[in-house]
Formats: structure tokens, C-alpha cells, sequence
């Protein structure tokens, strides 16, 4: 409960924020996004396949000059992988990690602000709050089972609850406000809890492509 009072006080902030800023842009955007985990568990390097999922969610512009801007973004992402589990010579289990967040987002733009549209470029950091997560396992005979995924610091959970990391886009929006994005996010927090019985390094990327 408290978490989610957290992520509806932001989103009310993000909307003070564009009420009070000066010339300020407000839109919602969605679109796919192609995730990963990246790194190590019990000494094993990830051997995940991109996940295709998707993310959407509202997002401020702020002019602070001519040419560059503020954007924060508050959205829904699911992130994770697919990695298979030997069972024999022919027959393998496809487990899917479906991790899901709210990530708040603070980009700083430069914008080329043409007579037509706008190029633009930015990057800055990300954080991301857990919410409810799952594996879900497709065996031979089309067998589905799920598992939820537990958050927290603590040697019985999955993974730590917070995500944060860096973000980088670039896109080109019209003058009405229309616009195509791309952005890379490169998750930099250690997704396994200190003292889990699992050891390693397992962190969070994806690249998304929006429309708004």
C-alpha cells in the first residue's frame, strides 16, 4: 500500500511540475521493448534470449532554454528474460523472467527545435519499483506453470525491489506534438539480494522504441 501511495504521489508531483512550468509539454507514450538480464548467477553467465515486452506512461517536457529541456517520465515496464532448462536430449523447459516496474525517469534534452520539428537527444538517470513479478515456465506438451518472484534483501528473496540505473533516447517529434522515440536503459543495481543463496551479479537492460 505504501508503495503504491509512493508512485501515485509522483505522479501527481510530475503534474504540479508541468502546471508550474513555463511553456512546459505533457503526453503519454507507449510502445515495445526488447529487455534483458545481463551478468552472472552462481559463477554461470546469463545465457538469456531478448525478451519482447512492453512499457507505457506519461511524460513531462520543460523548456530551460532555447534549446535544452527537462523530462521527467513516470511510466509501466516489464523487463526480464527467456532462458531454457535442458530436460534430455530433445526436450527442454522455457522459463520466462517477468519483472515489472513503475520507473521514474529524469532525462535532460537537446533540442534542434527546427522551423518543421524537432531532433532530439538526451539521457539521465532512471529509478525502478518493483511490482508484482512472476516465472513463468512453458514445459514440453505446453505445460505452463507460474511462480511468483519475490523483492527484498533478505536471503529467502528473489531479487533486491529497487531498480535504478542510466538512460539514454533520441527521437523527432512534430510541432503539433507527435513524436518517435528510441531510448536504451542500463541497469546499474545488483539485482541479488545480499546474503541470497544465490551468488552473482544480474542487472537490468532493455531498449524501447515509444510513439506519443
Amino acid at each position: 500500500m505504501k508503495k503504491i501511495f509512493f508512485i501515485l504521489s509522483l505522479l501527481v508531483l510530475c503534474v504540479q511540475f508541468s502546471a508550474v512550468a513555463q511553456k512546459s509539454r505533457v503526453g503519454f507514450f507507449a510502445g515495445p521493448v526488447f529487455s534483458d538480464l545481463r551478468g552472472t548467477v552462481n559463477n554461470k553467465k546469463i545465457e538469456g534470449d531478448t525478451k519482447p515486452v512492453f512499457a507505457a506512461g506519461f511524460v513531462v517536457d520543460a523548456p530551460i532554454n532555447n534549446h535544452f529541456s527537462f523530462q521527467p517520465a513516470l511510466s509501466y515496464v516489464q523487463k526480464g528474460t527467456i532462458t531454457q532448462k535442458p530436460l534430455g536430449p530433445t526436450k527442454k523447459d522455457r522459463i520466462s523472467t517477468e519483472l515489472r516496474y513503475t520507473d521514474l525517469t529524469l532525462n535532460f534534452l537537446y533540442n534542434t527545435n527546427a522551423a518543421k520539428g524537432n531532433f532530439f537527444i538526451g539521457a539521465g538517470p532512471y529509478v525502478g519499483f518493483n511490482l508484482p513479478s512472476r516465472f513463468l515456465t512453458k514445459s514440453p506438451g505446453d505445460l505452463i506453470s507460474e511462480t511468483d518472484i519475490t523483492f527484498g534483501n533478505t536471503i529467502a528473496e528473489t531479487y533486491r525491489g529497487i531498480d535504478f540505473g542510466a538512460n539514454a533516447l533520441m527521437g523527432y517529434r512534430l510541432n503539433g506534438g507527435f513524436f518517435v522515440s528510441a531510448n536504451y536503459s542500463l541497469g546499474l543495481r545488483n539485482l541479488i539480494p545480499e546474503g541470497s543463496l544465490s551468488t552473482g551479479d544480474t542487472k537490468n537492460t532493455y531498449i524501447g522504441v515509444s510513439i506519443g
